[in-house]
């Protein structure tokens, strides 16, 4: 499990807290590699934190029912899904999104230019939606491999989902050969949330996030377990 490896070692400099507070979070399936990361910041803080992951298209449902404390890596367009949701001010990641075609040609260089087009975009994730409000040929499909097999065999002109996340899709599907086009369509950050019944938890939380970011932790695992998804080819990563 190499992703398994990477993401302990960076982790390992980090104060382990025994014990701690329970803390009840949900994220999408497609991130639960992060789940190490997410899971030693926590406990740092003085928390005993245990993830439910669910497709990503159900998250803001099952958020909404209760029972939660707090969900992660979700863009301000997802946290305004949640009722009684606020995010925790520290950036854990900045996703940006491209179009990718299977040549120069189409050019993408803004939103508009996919209004002519069969575009794909994962489903549920709030942020392609917005980047493609106006498109009259949208596919939504909840498996982003089957989307660059769909631009493979010329079923879709453009895809449209993270740039850090192309070259694992890509290899899933076989696509040797593609185009990124540039620039990025729009950048978007990625949070943390808290519901507001444990708004008493955001200074410990945002400050512990804080240092993991600003010591280099955090970063060091974002990358670790990104570079080991696109090696592996699944189908990952940040799509809230």
């Amino acid at each position: 499990l190499l992703w398994t490896a990477s993401v302990a070692l960076i982790l390992c400099s980090l104060p382990v807290v025994s014990g701690g507070q329970a803390i009840q979070l949900i994220a999408p399936e497609v991130l639960r590699v992060f789940d190490p990361l997410v899971t030693d910041v926590l406990r740092d803080a003085g928390f005993s934190p245990k993830t439910r992951f669910v497709p990503q298209a159900r998250l803001f449902t099952e958020y909404n029912r209760g029972g939660y404390d707090a969900a992660w890596f979700l863009t301000d367009s997802g946290i305004a899904k949640l009722t009684d949701a606020f995010r925790i001010p520290v950036v854990l990641y900045s996703a940006e999104f491209v179009a990718v075609t299977l040549k120069p040609s189409p050019r993408i260089t803004r939103r508009e230019d996919l209004r002519s087009l069969r575009v794909a975009i994962n489903l549920g994730n709030r942020a392609a939606i917005d980047i493609t409000r106006g498109v009259a040929k949208l596919e939504l499909n909840t498996d982003q491999v089957a989307m660059f097999r769909m631009l493979a065999s010329g079923r879709v002109d453009a895809v449209v989902t993270v740039r850090a996340a192309v070259p694992g899709f890509a290899k899933s599907a076989g696509l040797l050969s593609y185009h990124i086009q540039e620039p990025s369509l729009a950048t978007f950050p990625y949070y943390l949330v808290l519901s507001r019944s444990t708004a008493l938890w955001e200074n410990r939380i945002t400050q512990a996030f804080r240092t993991a970011v600003d010591e280099g932790y955090w970063g060091q695992g974002l990358a670790a377990g990104i570079d080991a998804m696109n090696q592996a080819g699944t189908n990952g990563p940040l799509h809230e």
